[in-house]
């Protein structure tokens, strides 16, 4: 089977270090046949970060990668997109900028009161329980919004926090269970829209379990959903294609015949 790895950072991105070079020569090693350059887009921290500059690099040395290692391994051109919701003419405009083969949408920080800042910065175990809560349901208010609204053709690790408040905090936060009726909704809005579900194999290891957990993959395969894709989520060469059998494993088992990757942000299907 051929493994496509369509969620990938480089030094482009504010928290990676990786260069495009190492990045390839470490997808190729690891047997991918190709692999999306998905640099981060904060819209938050559009003008702090250069984000403009960073992605029309990233866009300009997949492109580069892809002509030097031509035959080895394809490389596409993608962007992460992250809080569109905040700034929605400006995620346009970045959704327009370049001629990307997939578009990825997430929800890296939430509009909770006193809580804006990323969530990879946030001590959630100092908060309240029921705070917690109430941040979570915001979390998947946002998604909502982002669903209903954006431009993009994948949606990454879904529940993305579970990283954080869960296996760094050990907070054991049930992320379906009571906010199940905004999962849903999610779920609908991206199988009536066309859109992707991303298994997400970053940190699986912590829990042998990806991103999302097979019981919303499931969820999205009982209510029509079918177009999904795999991703590392890789910021450093080491975990480049990490994981993916394992995901495409659990797919199979959700009842998938396969999985997708993207091109011209149109879908192409891969049988396992």
């Amino acid at each position: 089977m051929k493994l496509y790895d369509m969620h990938t950072h480089t030094n482009n991105s504010h928290d990676s270090k990786a260069d495009i070079i190492t990045q390839t020569k470490a997808q190729i090693a690891a047997g991918a046949a190709g692999f999306a350059v998905t640099d981060h887009c904060d819209v938050q921290f559009y003008e702090r970060d250069h984000v403009f500059e960073r992605i029309q690099n990233s866009v300009e040395d997949a492109l580069a990668a892809q002509k030097r290692f031509s035959g080895q391994v394809e490389v596409l051109t993608g962007i992460e997109i992250g809080e569109g919701i905040w700034d929605e003419a400006r995620a346009a405009k970045m959704c327009r900028a370049f001629d990307y083969d997939v578009v990825l949408s997430s929800v890296h920080a939430v509009r909770y009161p006193g809580l804006t800042a990323p969530f990879s910065t946030i001590d959630f175990g100092k908060l309240p329980r029921e705070t917690l809560e109430q941040y979570i349901d915001q979390y998947y208010t946002d998604m909502i919004e982002m669903t209903e609204k954006l431009d993009f053709d994948v949606l990454p690790h879904i529940t993305c926090p579970l990283r954080y408040v869960n296996r760094k905090y050990g907070r054991d936060i049930d992320f379906l269970t009571p906010y199940r009726d905004k999962v849903e909704t999610v779920l609908k809005q991206i199988i009536e829209r066309g859109i992707a579900l991303e298994v997400n194999t970053a940190y699986a290891n912590c829990t042998q379990e990806c991103l999302p957990s097979y019981d919303i993959l499931s969820l999205y395969k009982e209510k029509g959903g079918k177009f999904v894709t795999i991703g590392s989520d890789a910021h450093a060469p080491e975990n480049a294609a990490r994981l993916l059998f394992d995901a495409a494993e659990m797919l199979r088992q959700c009842g998938f015949t396969g999985y997708y990757y993207y091109k011209n942000r149109k879908p192409i299907f891969i049988r396992f």
